[in-house]
């Protein structure tokens, strides 16, 4: 298996940590440089991560870190996200997808500290989702080392390298990335530049 992805992708990232312990080749790539002919030739969605499998001959390559994620769990016979687990998923997945859009606009030049709809709703659902996010934590329905908090990890860690949003006045997530920066892959796949 081939998963093709960066190295600041909090998306490709929670992949890398979920399959720590499967054997796949990391491609990093860089989606708005030298390798787009790539991405072009193999996704139409031209998003990562990506994985390919050629043992898959109905669907070789794969799309989007959800479908990934299903993926490899029917194909290792892992355990399904429950429904509570998907939800917590979804909180994560809007508060990524709303700084990654902040991010894409101000490096396109866009003053996203304007006080319009579109730039409001996002720095709302981050808020709202971070707030979410710390009860999660507190109540202790995220602290298993699974794919929930395997992205709930590489969603703060990311918005943290990319100096998104001040996480300094949520105690309880703070101490969940204290006390989960040993596992593996965590040091080998942390973002850079």
């Amino acid at each position: 298996m081939k998963l093709y992805g960066s190295t600041t992708s909090p998306y490709a990232r929670r992949l890398r940590l979920f399959m720590a312990e499967m054997e796949y080749e990391f491609i990093n790539i860089d989606v708005f440089g030298d390798d787009r002919t790539l991405l072009k030739e193999k996704n139409p969605t031209l998003k990562i991560p990506m994985l390919e499998d050629l043992d898959n001959a109905t669907c070789p390559i794969i799309y989007d870190s959800g479908v990934i994620h299903q993926y490899l769990v029917n194909k290792f016979k892992l355990s399904n996200l429950s429904i509570n687990q998907q939800t917590q998923l979804a909180v994560i997945d809007a508060c990524t997808d709303a700084l990654l859009n902040m991010l894409f606009l101000a490096r396109s030049g866009v003053d996203t500290t304007q006080d319009n709809l579109y730039f409001n709703a996002q720095r709302e659902r981050t808020v709202t989702s971070f707030n979410q996010l710390e009860k999660l934590v507190s109540d202790k329905h995220i602290h298993e080392w699974d794919y929930v908090a395997i992205s709930l990890y590489c969603l703060v860690e990311w918005a943290e390298f990319r100096q998104l949003v001040d996480l300094s006045e949520y105690r309880n997530i703070n101490a969940f990335m204290a006390v989960n920066d040993y596992h593996k892959g965590i040091k080998q796949t942390k973002p850079s530049a």
